[in-house]
């Protein structure tokens, strides 16, 4: 019997149906990499976390430390009013000495670096801590956030007032520092967040990533598993109700469709349709497969006699209903014996092939239990229908394994029975294809002698012995 597989190793109907459905339109050229897609989705989490993580996390950490700064420069503001409104009195008289002790209170603020008190003409009247600050430093330094971050200090600047009006000023100069450095810690430990949030995240998005990318590799599988078998039983089993669960059930009815067409072009490349014998395909796959196995056989070929009446007289309908109810005989008999096959080959022309017959007295033996069964009228539409044979027949040997060579044998063996011996059967001999071979020179000959004018044609005269005259 010929297997689903055996329709890919050879040309037929159905490698030209099946290829362009399946094979080109499943299958790409290039390859696939198999978790290429789940790394892709464990990447996109990761990187979507960690993004809105840090996004989130670094705008509150920009407002708190906008917050802290500015209140740490407030707080300096407050000390600097408290500080100008002390020293006042000592700033508008010029008193140095007054001056420095009021500011001499300032070493109490938190963070102070330099406090610098001067007169409206910018001379400094009294001066605590790094005096080597320049006064412009302070006086015309930015007060953005950033650049206090990237000094790590914040400038401060008051007016010193008396009676409504300003007689100097009080310049402060502030370390941030500590500020900044929470604020770098607070974003490494933010980034560090972050980074877990998105292993976690990942962690998360295994079993979803698992859930996709896990029916795509079954389903991956299963194709490559029919490219390289041609076996259409495989399934994708995956039970969801998802997109991916849609998908593997789209496939399996594809694969289920697929595998039908391929059950019906296998029935039409290799089976008969009226019939559902085995065809001629078939027929010349096994005795190509008793050749190469060396096993003897006989062959047997039957010609049904007269069968074009059938068709001319009661329709082709009727012909369809003796060539079925014919080979429903011929099976019957040959489902007894295991070692022999029944084909339809063309029309009226059937085959039988009989393993383990090794010579032409157990060949008629074992053809008589076929013919026998014809030997009775049979009952076709409530018409008794007599059939007979033409047969050829052909024991098979070593000596011939080109399967061409035994067909054109055994239909030369039916040529014979169908001339000379009809209703019988006739083994092949050598001497019928002398018999041939002599025929076609002859034909051969004649054409030549008649190309090269070297036949002359004469006629009889047919003479009326009445009238004495040449009527033709």
């Amino acid at each position: 019997m010929i297997q689903v597989g055996d329709l890919f190793r050879e040309p037929s109907v159905c490698n030209l149906a099946l290829e362009p459905i399946l094979m080109r339109t499943i299958f790409s050229k290039k390859p696939v990499k198999a978790h290429s897609i789940g790394r892709r989705i464990e990447a996109l989490v990761a990187k979507s976390l960690l993004a809105s993580m840090l996004l989130v996390s670094v705008a509150i950490a920009l407002v708190q430390l906008n917050q802290a700064v500015t209140t740490t420069r407030q707080n300096a503001e407050a000390a600097a009013y408290v500080i100008a409104a002390a020293a006042a009195e000592a700033v508008d008289r010029g008193d140095r000495n007054g001056a420095a002790a009021v500011m001499a209170s300032a070493s109490r603020i938190p963070g102070a670096i330099v406090v610098i008190a001067t007169n409206n003409q910018g001379h400094i009247i009294a001066t605590l801590g790094n005096s080597a600050v320049p006064i412009k430093e302070l006086s015309n330094a930015p007060k953005s956030l950033y650049n206090s971050l990237m000094r790590g200090t914040l400038p401060v600047a008051v007016d010193i007032v008396k009676g409504g009006k300003p007689v100097g000023r009080i310049l402060m100069l502030t370390d941030v520092s500590q500020v900044r450095n929470r604020a770098f810690i607070t974003l490494l430990a933010i980034a560090a967040a972050a980074v877990l949030a998105s292993l976690i995240g990942i962690a998360i998005a295994r079993p979803i990533q698992r859930s996709i990318t896990q029916p795509l590799l079954s389903l991956i599988s299963t194709m490559k598993s029919i490219r390289t078998s041609k076996n259409f039983d495989s399934r994708v089993h995956h039970l969801s109700n998802d997109e991916t669960g849609e998908l593997a059930k789209t496939f399996n009815e594809m694969i289920s469709e697929i595998q039908t067409r391929d059950e019906s072009l296998q029935r039409i490349a290799y089976f008969d349709v009226l019939t559902n014998l085995p065809n001629r395909a078939n027929f010349l796959n096994a005795i190509k497969t008793l050749t190469t196995d060396q096993s003897s056989a006989a062959i047997y070929l039957l010609n049904i006699e007269k069968f074009h009446e059938f068709n001319n007289s009661l329709g082709h309908t009727f012909g369809d209903a003796v060539l079925s109810e014919v080979a429903g005989q011929l099976q019957a008999e040959a489902n007894k014996n295991m070692d022999t096959q029944v084909f339809r080959l063309s029309g009226d022309e059937f085959a039988i092939l009989s393993k383990n017959i090794f010579s032409e007295d157990a060949a008629i033996r074992d053809y008589a239990k076929y013919v026998s069964h014809f030997f009775r009228p049979l009952k076709i539409w409530g018409q008794d229908i007599l059939v007979s044979f033409s047969t050829g027949a052909i024991l098979l040997d070593s000596s011939i394994n080109d399967v061409s060579e035994i067909f054109r044998n055994i239909e030369l063996a039916v040529s014979e029975a169908r001339e000379n011996r009809k209703s019988q059967i006739v083994f092949y001999k050598e001497a019928m294809n002398d018999k041939i071979r002599n025929e076609r020179e002859l034909i051969a000959g004649l054409r030549e002698s008649l190309a090269q004018e070297a036949i002359d044609v004469h006629f009889q005269p047919l003479v009326n012995f009445t009238t004495g005259k040449v009527t033709g």
